[in-house]
Formats: C-alpha cells, structure tokens, sequence
C-alpha cells in the first residue's frame, strides 16, 4: 500500500513550462540552433532532443543553471497547475509527501509559500541532475526512511518513469506536464493521470 507519495516538481506542480522554453530557446539561437516550440517539447524526450541538437553536458548544464535562474526571477507569475491544489489535503492525510526536483530547493519552498503549499509537504531535495533522477529517488528513500514497495513517483516525463523504474518505485506520469500522453505511454508507467481525480484513484488503487 503507497503511503509516500515524491511529486517531481516543474510540470507536475509549477506549470513553468513557458518560462523554461522562453530561456531554453535564447541559448539555441546564441548556438545557431533551432528555436523549439512548445508542442515539439511536450511530443519528444528532451535527452533525445539535446542529443540530437549536439549539445554537450556542459551546455546542458550552464543551460539547466539558467532555467532555475529564469523561474526564480518569475516565481511569482508561474502559476500552480489546476490538478495539483485541490487534492493536497487529501494526498496529505493519507500520505507523506515530499518533493524531488533538479531545481532548487529555495525556488520550490518559495513556490510553494506563494501558493500557501508549504506545509503539505515533508520533504523537499533539489539540485539534483536533470537526468540522473535515479539517484536523487534513492537518496530521498533512505533519508526519509522509505520501504521503496510504499513508494510512489509523480512525474511528468520519460526520464521520470526511467528513474522510477531503475530505483525500484511505482511510477504514476502525468500528461499536464512537460511531455504529452503520447510520449509518456512509450515510456511504460505504471500508470497516467490526466486530471486530479484520476491522480488520486490511481495513488490508492496502485
């Protein structure tokens, strides 16, 4: 029975998509690359796309330290997505919740303050790589003292259902997020939500 629900944090909570794009398409044009739009991001794996456009992993890290920059400069008018706030309490009561991102933690505690969120959650670890989510899911674990079978991952792209799967947690995608159902379906979660009732069904159910 799933009593730790870990939520990943940009596209399942912050709807900071367009804010994130807006950054990643600056850096693309000073490398002569192609802007992307943000259907193309939601329907491709970004660790496909970057690998594909020939960037580097010092790129894409100068690139992810900008992105976490850009949000904390918008904070205030990146929005919560619709699906997360009205189930809070519900999650809360039954659940320990707690919060994995590659962003930092005082980007998301203050997020979470605006939105009045900050005390539904127990945990908050950040600045993990963007893709080595894996590790970050297993440190998370052992601090807080986890059992891995009462362990849920809410993401809301392939390299989220990756981590999940390799640290050895249930995996629930979300399709509101940074990639659309599609994609998700290709990654093989556990299971996708597409709205908060089905979210909160699929938590108890899996």
């Amino acid at each position: 029975m799933i009593n730790a629900v870990i939520f990943d944090f940009d596209g399942v909570i912050a709807d900071s998509l367009g804010v994130a794009l807006q950054t990643v398409n600056q850096f693309l044009r000073y490398w002569r690359k192609k802007p992307l739009t943000k259907d193309f991001i939601r329907a491709h794996d970004l660790e496909v796309v970057f690998h594909n456009y020939g960037t580097n992993r010092i790129q894409e890290l100068i690139l992810f330290l900008q992105i976490r920059s850009s949000i904390r400069k918008n904070l205030a008018r990146i929005s919560i997505h619709e699906h997360i706030y009205p189930i809070m309490t519900s999650m809360a009561r039954t659940n320990a919740l707690s919060i994995l991102t590659w962003n930092s933690p005082n980007n998301v505690l203050d997020f979470l303050r605006i939105h009045h969120l900050h005390n539904y959650f127990v945990a908050v670890h950040g600045n993990f790589l963007m893709f080595n989510k894996e590790k970050g899911i297993n440190d998370l674990v052992n601090k807080e003292n986890l059992r891995k079978e009462c362990v849920v991952y809410i993401g809301d792209e392939p390299r989220d259902v990756r981590a999940a799967k390799k640290a050895g947690v249930k995996s629930i995608a979300v399709d509101w997020g940074y990639s659309d159902r599609q994609l998700l379906e290709k990654a093989f979660p556990d299971a996708i939500a597409s709205n908060s009732e089905q979210l909160l069904d699929l938590i108890a159910k899996i």
